[in-house]
């Protein structure tokens, strides 16, 4: 039996999804193991304490989406073996305030664990995007009398994408090939697309099944992937948030994901809201920001139903040889690649 030791960044902005994401993707691991002929185990009784309680729980059995992980708190390692055909993979997640991203300093505090990685997820949130969130409010209001969607806080300054980016990429200037490339493989992580049905329709590819089969990588479902998502960036006016910063990556791809499957954002359930009557800023005028919303009283409607979690960490198992490529790749699918803003 070989022996691997990995740990993978999960990297991203405050409220963009972090958590929700490390507890669907543990869970999806554990869930399509038979899928993927592989089997996944907490290393040490923290680990699955943990996990149960603080992530599992809440957001599966109690269906109330987790609170966004404290800045004061120490990071946790989430430590899992998984084994797949004659390997086992000693796997590290950590779960770290989106804050922790938003300084230089306090990202220097974190570099040794996203430098000593062996690819990075890092996390985009396109309801945080300014270009979208003004194409989501366009939409709500062709629809009459539709309950509108509520979205969370514009990523900006010292949060913003651009800025985050650019100090990973500032962090990782060190561990440069020939071509002065980033060595580490970069998994660019769209949440929350279950959001964006409306604008892309049920027929654009994140919404398709995965053709990732019996424990093997289909390059060309990840390629289709990654093509619709430049598409999307290119229309919706975001591509210099993202391109410029993953091209410095020797191995970049987009993906599109739902940890939840469904919104928890909505105004009929009970969610004070930045300009609502109830809300304690109802005497203010609205601003871009009156659909943005605090997670404090939200609840799910049924159990997470993730969207293409697997993929990013596939991708990444791929990359770093542990998962070979399946045989589908001539396998043409019928998907809308048409994006109209």
């Amino acid at each position: 039996m070989n022996v691997s030791h990995k740990s993978f960044a999960i990297i991203g902005a405050s409220e963009s999804g972090k958590s929700h994401y490390i507890t669907a993707l543990i869970n999806e691991l554990q869930r399509q193991s038979t899928v993927y002929n592989w089997s996944l185990g907490a290393v040490d009784d923290i680990t699955s304490e943990f996990y149960y309680r603080q992530l599992y729980a809440p957001l599966y059995e109690q269906k109330v989406p987790l609170r966004k992980t404290q800045v004061e708190r120490e990071a946790r390692e989430l430590r899992y073996r998984l084994t797949l055909r004659n390997t086992e993979v000693y796997l590290n997640f950590y779960d770290v305030a989106g804050e922790t991203f938003s300084s230089e300093a306090q990202m220097q505090a974190r570099a040794a664990y996203i430098k000593s990685s062996a690819g990075i997820i890092f996390i985009v949130d396109p309801l945080q995007m300014r270009s979208v969130r003004l194409a989501l409010m366009d939409e709500d209001r062709r629809r009459p009398g539709a309950t509108p969607l509520l979205l969370p806080q514009e990523a900006t300054g010292e949060e913003s994408l651009k800025e985050i980016f650019r100090r990973t990429v500032n962090m990782l200037n060190s561990s440069l090939d020939e071509q002065g490339k980033i060595k580490k493989p970069l998994a660019v992580t769209f949440t929350k697309f279950d959001a964006l049905r409306a604008l892309l329709g049920d027929d654009a590819p994140v919404f398709l099944p995965s053709r990732h089969r019996k424990g093997r990588f289909s390059i060309a479902d990840s390629n289709r992937i990654h093509d619709y998502l430049e598409t999307f960036l290119s229309v919706y006016d975001a591509d210099d948030e993202v391109r410029p910063h993953a091209q410095r990556f020797r191995d970049h791809a987009y993906f599109g994901v739902s940890a939840l499957g469904m919104s928890t954002d909505r105004r009929d359930e009970g969610v004070q809201v930045k300009g609502d009557k109830d809300s304690a800023d109802a005497n203010s005028a609205p601003t871009a920001d009156a659909h943005a919303v605090s997670s404090e009283k939200q609840r799910l409607k049924a159990a997470p139903r993730p969207i293409r979690v697997l993929d990013p960490f596939l991708w990444l198992l791929h990359k770093n040889g542990l998962l070979p490529e399946c045989d589908n790749q001539n396998v043409k699918v019928k998907y809308n690649s048409t994006i109209v803003k």
